[in-house]
């Protein structure tokens, strides 16, 4: 089914209506109306007739029998109809912006302007901006600001945090953190670039949709696929590291925890946005507490409290200097800390179920840098303070080791709840996103329509259960072919989400470039010092993914994942350009335009 599949039926029937209106007249006469093409800048902002459609309609009718009123009437409604769906939700999002701003922002995305390219045309603007209505099947608006909050939170905190960090310290030495630093400085401004799109266009609801709305369907469609991949991938991963942890306390086979773990993640998830929010709420509230409780109780015993030695900051310089492996491997494991540091992105999709998506994403933006500093570059630092860095053992936690160095009581138990909570958290958070992209995918016709249907809670309730099939299947994988299968599910989306940030930061300079050209004033969240550091922002990830390619540690995930973005683009060649391809000549006229 097209992408517009809703779109064409509506507008199968203003066909219907146009032909039943020639036959009375010409009640319109659209090859000569300069409005019933369509020019965004003839709607009115609330959606309705302008005084000069109603004027020409009421022309073409005036002395009609009562038969002739009923079909104006039938003709208006269709009309006003069709050109309210060619608004799409701009007018839900008043409350962020005016929508007259709205209208602009979506010409502006699209190139739409002054200066205005081939590629982006009317029909596009309205294919790529808005997401095609679905009925009575939309999502709720029931996630609150503390929820929003706390998914952010939640999403850059993860076990690879907690248990990954040591294989980086052990990369580079106690100057892993500058690594982490730079690295929170890149994330930054790929979420800055992000910030500035969500604010500019608050209709779109998936982030991937900012790629469509600049680059094209292909990129849309690529990049929302790969996003779902990634996630489901995330969710056997999660599954299977929770049992691990669980199996230590309860004498049960890996894959039936893992497999428990799921079902739960997946009923947590079919009751509402608003479960689903409130238990990511108490799982990012024990992880920040936990953290914020380890940066005190060790940061104390690096200060000097209770330690039979004194202060340990010489930690920092007693065992080969401050970088022991080089300052080229401080910059090489930034490859290794981005990973852990991903997922500040979700909240561009929680944040369409929250009652006001922009204002949510735009504070997301401002505070995501003290977040980074607090939970990520001083928790290390406290642990290469406390810790000297030869001792940590790759994959082992270094927060147990650290508390085990100050002697805090019952370390491991206390570490290793927190880890799964950790872990339970990412796998909740894994069926929300994979879900809602997928809703997102089928509401725009890349994926089966069917998947758009929602249940009495607005749940995308099929795509929840089909990132859970997908989820067992991958836990039957990592059981029956670990090093196998499985691995090379994993490893295939490796450098995805690197791919899907440099998407972003070029989507970003498109649409301002775009807006630039349509001589309108900056966003209301600009870049700062565009374009340099969009475009530093582009080259860092650029450059992620080019060392991954000579990183003996990530090369097998480099080209397994160019396997991933190659089938993508195979899949929209295939099966979504032959749907698109007819696009062109439906813009010829008023009655087949979108």
């Amino acid at each position: 089914m097209g992408i517009l599949a809703p779109l064409a039926r509506r507008m199968g029937m203003w066909n219907h209506y146009m032909q039943v209106a020639g036959r009375t007249r010409g009640i319109l006469n659209p090859t000569n109306s300069a409005d019933a093409r369509g020019n965004f800048a003839g709607i009115p902002d609330d959606g309705r007739l302008s005084d000069r459609n109603a004027r020409h309609v009421g022309d073409g009718v005036e002395g009609s029998s009562r038969q002739d009123s009923h079909l104006e009437s039938e003709v208006r409604g269709a009309w006003t109809r069709s050109r309210r769906l060619a608004l799409g939700y701009a007018e839900h999002n008043k409350e962020d912006r005016g929508s007259g701003e709205v209208l602009a922002s979506m010409r502006i995305a699209h190139g739409v302007g002054r200066r205005s390219t081939t590629r982006y045309t009317r029909g596009t603007v309205n294919e790529a901006v808005t997401i095609a209505p679905t009925g009575t099947h939309e999502l709720s608006r029931s996630l609150r600001p503390r929820h929003v909050s706390m998914i952010t939170i939640g999403g850059i905190i993860g076990a690879g945090l907690f248990v990954g960090s040591s294989v980086a310290i052990n990369a580079a030495g106690p100057a892993i953190i500058i690594s982490y630093a730079l690295t929170g400085f890149l994330l930054l401004l790929v979420m800055r670039m992000l910030g500035e799109m969500a604010v500019e266009m608050p209709q779109v609801r998936s982030f991937t949709e900012f790629t469509r709305a600049t680059l094209g369907n292909w990129a849309g469609f690529s990049v929302g696929w790969l996003y779902w991949y990634f996630w489901v991938v995330v969710i056997p991963v999660e599954a299977i590291a929770g049992a691990g942890i669980i199996e230590n306390w309860v004498p049960l086979p890996t894959w039936v925890i893992g497999t428990v773990l799921m079902a739960l993640m997946t009923a947590v998830n079919l009751m509402s946005a608003r479960a689903y929010g409130e238990f990511e709420f108490w799982f990012s509230s024990i992880k920040v507490a936990a953290i914020i409780s380890f940066i005190i109780v060790v940061g104390a015993h690096a200060f000097g409290y209770r330690s039979p030695t004194g202060p340990t900051f010489s930690n920092l310089v007693a065992y080969g200097g401050f970088a022991p492996q080089g300052w080229f491997a401080v910059l090489a494991s930034v490859t290794t800390v981005i990973w852990s540091m991903m997922g500040a992105e979700v909240v561009t999709i929680a944040a369409a179920e929250s009652p006001e998506p922009a204002r949510a994403v735009a504070r997301m933006t401002s505070t995501i840098i003290s977040r980074i500093l607090l939970f990520y570059v001083l928790s290390v630092f406290v642990i290469t303070c406390a810790v000297p860095w030869t001792r940590l053992v790759p994959a082992q936690s270094p927060f147990t080791l650290a508390l085990d160095e100050v002697h805090f009581p019952y370390a491991s138990t206390i570490m290793a709840a927190v880890i799964l909570t950790a872990v339970l958290s990412c796998l909740n958070s894994s069926f929300y996103i994979a879900s809602r992209v997928l809703f997102v995918l089928a509401s725009r016709g890349d994926a089966p329509r069917a998947l758009v249907r929602t249940n009495r809670r607005h749940v995308p309730a099929r795509a929840v259960l089909l990132a859970s099939a997908f989820g067992f299947v991958g836990v039957i994988a990592a059981i029956l072919s670990p090093a196998g299968v499985f691995k090379f599910l994993v490893n295939a989306s490796g450098a995805v989400i690197a791919i899907i940030y440099l998407m972003i930061g070029v989507s970003q300079v498109c649409s301002r470039r775009a807006r630039e050209r349509a001589g309108l004033p900056p966003s209301a969240l600009p870049m700062w010092l565009f374009p340099w550091l969009s475009y530093l922002a582009i080259a860092g990830m650029a450059s992620v993914i080019i060392a991954m390619a000579f990183t003996p540690s990530h090369r097998a995930e480099f080209w397994t994942s160019m396997v991933s973005i190659a089938v993508a683009l195979l899949a929209y060649v295939g099966f979504r350009r032959p749907r698109t391809a007819a696009l062109p000549s439906a813009e010829s006229s008023p009655a087949q335009s979108r």
